[in-house]
Formats: C-alpha cells, structure tokens, sequence
C-alpha cells in the first residue's frame, strides 16, 4: 500500500516538472526572440 502511495507521488512531481519545463522553455524562447529583435534594431 505504502509502495502505491509513493509512486503516485513521484508521478505527481513528475508532472509538475514537466509543466515547468515547458513553461521555462517557452520563456526562454520569448526572451531570445525579444533579443534578436532588439539587436535587429541595433543594427
């Protein structure tokens, strides 16, 4: 019973993690957008 109880908690961070990820990654997308386009300017 224990043993059930832990997986669905690693289960459940697992899914948070990834949810973080994602939304890390798609920030970091938009921040590197932002900077090619003002260096664009720049130039």
């Amino acid at each position: 019973m224990k043993q059930c109880f832990d997986n669905d908690i690693v289960e459940y961070d697992f899914q948070i993690f990834l949810k973080i990820r994602v939304f890390l990654e798609e920030k970091i997308t938009e921040e590197v957008k932002l900077e090619s386009v003002a260096s664009d300017k720049l130039i």
